[in-house]
C-alpha cells in the first residue's frame, strides 16, 4: 500500500539567513523543516503528502522560533536533529513509494538528508564545523541580513535586466524561474560575504558548503542559467577581483 502521495505544489526548505524573518509574508510564516541555521526558501516542485487529513510528513518537522533555540546551540540540536532527520527519512519515502517524473526536488531531498546526517553526527567534520561558528550565525540571524540581501539582489536583477535589454533581446518565456534562482543565488553570495566579514572565512566556508552540497539550488537553477551567473551576471556586477572571486565561489552550483 502506497503511504504517501504527491500534489502540485511547493516545497519549502530551510537555509541559515535566506529568507526575511523579520516579516509577514506567507513564505516566512512556513515552520522551519531544518537545517540548523535558516530561514525559509521556497522551491519549484511537489510536495509530499501522506493519504491522511493533514501532512504526515510536515508534522514530523521541529517547530522552530526566531531568537527560541534557532539556530540551536549545542544543547539544542540533539532535539532538532532527531525531528529534521525525520522529517527528511519521511520525504525520501514518499519520493520512493509514490515516484513522480516531474518532481524536480527528489535530488535535493536525498542530497540535504545526507547532510542532515552529517551535520548531527557529532563525530563529524561538519558537525564540529557548525558548533565553532554557531554563535556567530545566531548573532547574525538575529539581524535583517536577509531581508537587506533580499532587498540588494531584487535591485541587481532589476538592473540587470535593464542592461541586457539595450543590448539584446530577452526571453520572457521562462522569466519567473530565471528570476528566482538569479535573485536567490545573489542572495546567498550577499549572506556568505556578510557571514565572511562577521563570522571570518571558516564560517562562511561551512555556510557555502551546507548550500552546495545539499543542491539546494538544483530544483529552481538551469544549468544555462548557471553558466549566466557565473559569467554574464558577474561581468554585470563589475566588482573587484577578491569581490568577483567570493561571488564565484558562492555561484558553484
Amino acid at each position: 500500500m502506497q503511504y504517501c502521495q504527491k500534489f502540485t505544489g511547493t516545497v519549502k526548505v530551510i537555509w541559515l539567513f535566506s529568507a526575511d524573518h523579520s516579516s509577514d509574508s506567507a513564505e516566512s510564516m512556513w515552520f522551519a523543516p531544518l537545517l540548523i541555521f535558516a530561514a525559509l526558501q521556497g522551491l519549484y516542485g511537489s510536495q509530499l503528502l501522506c493519504r491522511n487529513k493533514y501532512s504526515f510528513c510536515n508534522s514530523l518537522a521541529p517547530t522552530i522560533d526566531w531568537g527560541n533555540g534557532f539556530p540551536p546551540q549545542e544543547s539544542e540540536m540533539e532535539d532538532i536533529c532527531l525531528k529534521a532527520e525525520s522529517y527528511y527519512t519521511c520525504l525520501v519515502e514518499c519520493s520512493v513509494l509514490s515516484p513522480d517524473p516531474l518532481d524536480t526536488t527528489t535530488e535535493t531531498i536525498n542530497a540535504t538528508l545526507a547532510v542532515v546526517k552529517e551535520v548531527c553526527n557529532k563525530e563529524s567534520r561538519l558537525h564540529r564545523e557548525y558548533l565553532r561558528s554557531s554563535e556567530c550565525y545566531i548573532d547574525l540571524a538575529s539581524t535583517d541580513i536577509g531581508y537587506e540581501c533580499g532587498k540588494k539582489a531584487e535591485i541587481m536583477y532589476n538592473g540587470y535586466i535593464s542592461y541586457l535589454s539595450e543590448s539584446e533581446d530577452v526571453d520572457d518565456a521562462d522569466r519567473t524561474r530565471h528570476r528566482y534562482c538569479m535573485e536567490r543565488a545573489y542572495k546567498m553570495a550577499c549572506v556568505a560575504l556578510e557571514i565572511l566579514e562577521e563570522c571570518g572565512e571558516g564560517a562562511q566556508t561551512t555556510y557555502l558548503e551546507l548550500v552546495h552540497r545539499s543542491k539546494y539550488m538544483s530544483p529552481i537553477c538551469s544549468r544555462s542559467t548557471v553558466r549566466e551567473l557565473r559569467e554574464e551576471f558577474i561581468e554585470f556586477l563589475a566588482e573587484d577581483e577578491k569581490q568577483e572571486k567570493n561571488l564565484l565561489q558562492s555561484f558553484n552550483l
